[in-house]
């Protein structure tokens, strides 16, 4: 199964895109992502395997993590422990 993922910059950024993702995966930020997106309301990390290229890291809101999830969440969300 694969699904596009559209994304855009912030809007200064002007940059948008499209991956062609294969699947997803959560993960708990590292002590540096998690001061770096401090302000974000529980943030949430995810890995996404890309079709055609090496795989994306993506942070969010947690009340926007359903979106960056979309059809690869699960009942029991699974998480990678960082080491």
């Amino acid at each position: 199964m694969h699904d596009v993922l559209a994304f855009r910059g912030s809007p200064a950024a002007w940059q948008e895109g499209l991956l062609w993702v294969n699947g997803v995966t959560t993960r708990e930020l590292t002590a540096e992502e998690a001061h770096k997106f401090r302000r974000l309301d529980q943030p949430v990390a995810v890995t996404l395997a890309i079709a055609d290229g090496p795989p994306a890291e993506a942070v969010t809101a947690r009340q926007h993590g359903e979106r960056l999830l979309g059809p690869y969440q699960l009942s029991t969300p699974q998480v990678e422990p960082t080491s």
